[in-house]
């Protein structure tokens, strides 16, 4: 009688080496999060992810994923992608202006205005800033850009406060040149950082670092000649 014989079992025949099939692969324990925890984790993904596409390539999926949560989570907490944007936005001006005003209690041993006006430069020329202003002005027109109106004036009253210890015994400008100076430098300096890419190109100019340079020297001679008495 011809022996049968034994068919080799799925487990035996496969390679002892190979990987394991995904109902024989451990279980991904999830990280428990406290609900600030987690929120604060999913704001800070939802930074790192538009600070390097932008907000017109993110989305509420992208987030979840760079978290490593679920889309529901987000969406328990910040509602609409609209709403996100808006938090990150809220949350770097915050960052920048707790910077800034730590800064500006540090300079008034060195009695130079141009400092200061330096530090609001760079504050204004942020490109990730800029743009998310941009966005939210277009596709949040009733809050997301106007919430950084209370912080501008927590901004502009630290300037005026500051600005007669770094003049020293010159007059100090009026508020309302103050706020006009302010105006005038958001404007100058959101405006380079959304399109300065475009219109060197055009003007045939490839070193942007010499470029962005140049127009923080320019920008700070014309605000300094409307914030320094004559």
């Amino acid at each position: 009688m011809r022996a049968v014989a034994r068919r080799p079992s799925k487990r035996s025949a496969r390679n002892e080496d190979s990987e394991p099939t995904p109902s024989e692969a451990p279980a991904r324990t999830r990280r428990r999060r406290s609900p600030e925890e987690a929120r604060e984790e999913i704001l800070a993904a939802a930074d790192r992810l538009l600070a390097a596409q932008g907000p017109e390539a993110v989305g509420l999926a992208a987030v979840a994923r760079e978290v490593g949560v679920t889309h529901g989570l987000v969406t328990h907490y910040f509602g609409t992608f609209a709403n996100l944007v808006r938090e990150v936005f809220a949350r770097r001006n915050r960052l920048a202006a707790a910077a800034v005003l730590e800064q500006l209690v540090a300079l008034r041993e060195h009695h130079d205005p141009g400092v200061l006006v330096r530090l609001a430069i760079d504050f204004v020329t942020d490109e990730v800033r800029a743009r998310l202003f941009l966005w939210l002005r277009f596709n949040d027109p009733g809050g997301g850009a106007g919430q950084g109106a209370n912080l501008l004036r927590v901004l502009i009253d630290a300037i005026e406060r500051e600005l007669p210890r770094l003049l020293g015994d010159r007059p100090p400008p009026s508020r309302e040149t103050i706020e006009d100076v302010v105006l005038l430098t958001l404007a100058a300096g959101h405006g380079y950082a959304i399109g300065k890419r475009p219109w060197l190109r055009g003007l045939g100019r490839d070193d942007e670092a010499a470029a962005d340079e140049a127009f923080r020297r320019t920008l700070l001679r014309a605000v300094q000649r409307l914030v320094e008495p004559a």
